[in-house]
């Protein structure tokens, strides 16, 4: 009996883990879109053209059950990661329109962050871009319910003349 139900399981770890890299996710709806496979807790920062992660806890973003994922920009896009400690590579967002505004002070009134996730995490943004900031972005993504990782994607859209 033990033996079938930890068969179960890994078989849906497995469907749920492919299922999500069988497709890249929602259309984009902004002018950034980011897709990352997490669990635990990790912090995007998105400054211009430059993306990093800091991880908080359990696994890096894209490893879970065996799987080395990649964060996906934009759909067509795939960042591998790599660590030193817990601090991630710098990536360059390849599109030139989807490079975050350096200049203007951003919020929820003028940037439209859009979260979807098929787990139960929250997450949030942690700092909009500003002077005090350095222009970053700082997405927040909390999976740290047990027992799995959850696809968490993030549509970034603004307006140039809002902001100015």
């Amino acid at each position: 009996m033990h033996k079938k139900i930890i068969q179960v399981s890994i078989l849906a770890v497995l469907a749920a883990t492919l299922s999500g890299c069988a497709s890249k996710g929602p259309p984009p709806e902004g002018k950034l879109h980011v897709r990352a496979l997490i669990d635990g807790r990790d912090t995007f920062h998105i400054k211009g053209d430059k993306m990093w992660v800091v991880h908080n806890s359990y696994l890096v973003p894209g490893k879970w059950a065996g799987s080395d994922l990649p964060v996906y920009i934009n759909q067509d896009q795939e960042w591998e990661l790599e660590w030193n400690g817990d601090l991630s590579n710098v990536v360059t967002i390849e599109d030139p329109k989807s490079a975050l505004p350096t200049s203007g002070e951003w919020n929820e009134d003028n940037m439209s962050v859009k979260f979807y996730t098929a787990g139960y995490g929250v997450p949030s943004v942690i700092q909009y871009p500003s002077s005090t900031n350095d222009y970053t972005l700082v997405l927040d993504f909390d999976d740290n319910e047990p027992y799995s990782a959850h696809w968490y994607s993030a549509d970034i859209d603004w307006d140039e003349e809002v902001a100015k």
